[in-house]
């Protein structure tokens, strides 16, 4: 969770400007799957993947975790890995939208 609201909730912006497409407009289910692999490849780059490392070191582990740093340096980015291989499957994710359902878009968040 830390990760992904500082990263993506927070730093939207400086993903969709990477990639050139910052303007909200409607997108084909061709589309929607270039850019959830264009996600992908930000999210699994080496470099971002320390700066993931980085993040919690600073912000989650605290004096009292002694080997807290070590610790997420040594695990999280394998468990990163493993978690995209697992869950970011960009086919699969649009193949879930209306977009690619052909289903009517939703007009309202569900209640």
């Amino acid at each position: 969770y830390t990760i992904v609201n500082h990263f993506f909730v927070d730093g939207a912006v400086h993903i969709c400007q990477t990639m050139g497409v910052c303007d909200a407009r409607r997108y084909t289910c061709e589309e929607c799957v270039e850019g959830l692999e264009w996600v992908e490849g930000y999210l699994e780059d080496p470099i971002m993947v320390a700066e993931y490392v980085v993040y919690l070191q600073q912000n989650f582990c605290t004096s009292d975790m002694h080997h807290c740093h070590d610790t997420v340096a040594a695990h999280f980015p394998a468990m990163h890995d493993m978690a995209m291989e697992k869950f970011f499957i960009p086919t699969e994710i649009c193949n879930q939208e209306p977009v690619c359902t052909g289903e009517d878009p939703p007009t309202k968040p569900p209640q």
